[in-house]
């Protein structure tokens, strides 16, 4: 069973997540590192599929970094959180990720 927890305080927003890496009765890995930090406001909590997990999330890491780098801003989380739903939605029609994620992160 695969977990992603988080909480949110007035100042501070923390997530959670297991690290099983597994696939029906098979566990791959026990020590697998499922939250990416996006860049130094956000940061993405994941499960599911292990290949879905690591594919969709290091290429949501990597447009958060060419956005940053053309435009010289780093996203907030809801700009990050639109682009990911938005990502999501349109591989939805074609090739779905089976993932599950939550977005975590502050304004500065």
């Amino acid at each position: 069973m695969e977990f992603v927890f988080g909480i949110v305080g007035k100042d501070f927003t923390l997530l959670l997540t297991d690290g099983n890496a597994a696939r029906s009765v098979i566990c791959y890995q026990q020590e697998h590192d499922k939250i990416v930090p996006l860049n130094k406001y956000n940061a993405l909590a994941m499960s599911g599929d292990p290949g879905d997990v690591e594919q969709f999330s290091q290429f949501i890491k990597a447009n958060m970094q060419l956005y940053s780098m053309k435009n010289d801003y780093e996203t907030s989380p809801a700009d990050t959180a639109h682009f990911t739903r938005r990502t999501l939605a349109t591989a939805l029609r074609r090739k779905p990720y089976q993932v599950l994620m939550m977005i975590g992160g502050y304004d500065a």
